[in-house]
């Protein structure tokens, strides 16, 4: 990750440098741009939020889980018309009690071939791939998954909407553990106002096509409220959640908190402008 970011840096101060006079001229109106590229997953730019969260009412107990997540969104540019969005996934989990486990999860890749010029449509394919690296069996499959991922994204004034989704598929791994058969639909929508605030809806629903019918489905329902920030060239962005899993399978609370950070490291200044 430190070479990603040291090679996406590099190119990033010396084009700043050159147009530093016309992204100062536009600091003083980008508070609700910067809110609205925190949003977009498909920018051109290098995204790096941190989430802390813990869901509430698990199980017969009514204990709770946390989990560490990063997920950064790096784009790889293929040429003035095309681009690849990398989005890692690595998280630190803490299972349910009583046989509480704390360890390292699955890393999941998504990767999404996008046109590097959009208008307020913008579309994504690729594939996705999930790798056994959990320490502990309660917190991973412990199988190897791949499978399609496909995005679309609506941007309009103060709106940026759109949907995620892909679907994993085992193809190897440990004989003992269940297959995996899942399906994971991110819709999101965001308001994003003038002085930076913004609110905005972003759920990760879940099926695991391999559970019974009453036990499939995992479907949050709720809000995130936050902030964008400028530092410099860079921005910083804080929220806060609160959900309720409305659908819930096995092993998933009731309720979901979380608290997020994001860092924004914009790569072309330039071409930003011009789309």
């Amino acid at each position: 990750m430190a070479v990603l970011l040291i090679t996406f840096w590099v190119p990033t101060t010396n084009a700043g440098d050159s147009s530093q006079e016309t992204s100062t001229t536009n600091t003083t109106t980008s508070a609700q741009e910067l809110a609205k590229q925190k949003h977009n997953p498909f920018a051109d730019q290098i995204t790096l939020p941190l989430q802390i969260s813990s869901e509430l009412e698990v199980g017969p107990g009514n204990g709770t889980t946390a989990g560490l997540e990063f997920e950064p969104a790096i784009p790889i540019s293929l040429g003035p018309n095309w681009k690849v969005i990398a989005r890692p996934d690595l998280s630190v989990l803490d299972s349910e009690p009583p046989h509480r486990k704390f360890g390292l999860g699955d890393i999941e890749l998504e990767t999404y071939l996008t046109p590097g010029l959009f208008d307020k449509w913008v579309w994504g394919v690729g594939p996705a791939l999930q790798a056994p690296t959990a320490t502990a069996s309660e917190l991973g499959t412990g199988k190897w998954s791949a499978g399609p991922a496909v995005g679309l994204i609506y941007i309009s004034g103060p709106w940026v909407n759109g949907i995620l989704a892909h679907h994993l598929w085992s193809f190897a791994g440990q004989r003992d553990r269940a297959e995996v058969n899942q399906s994971t639909i991110e819709p999101f929508i965001s308001y994003n106002f003038e002085s930076g605030w913004f609110l905005g809806f972003d759920s990760t629903m879940t099926a695991d096509w391999n559970a019974d019918p009453d036990k499939r489905w995992t479907v949050p329902i709720g809000l995130d409220v936050g902030k964008t920030f400028q530092m410099g060239k860079q921005s910083l962005s804080l929220q806060f959640g609160t959900y309720n899993n409305v659908l819930r399978a096995e092993g998933v609370g009731r309720w979901l908190v979380r608290v997020q950070v994001t860092l924004t490291l914009p790569r072309h200044s330039a071409d930003t402008e011009e789309k």
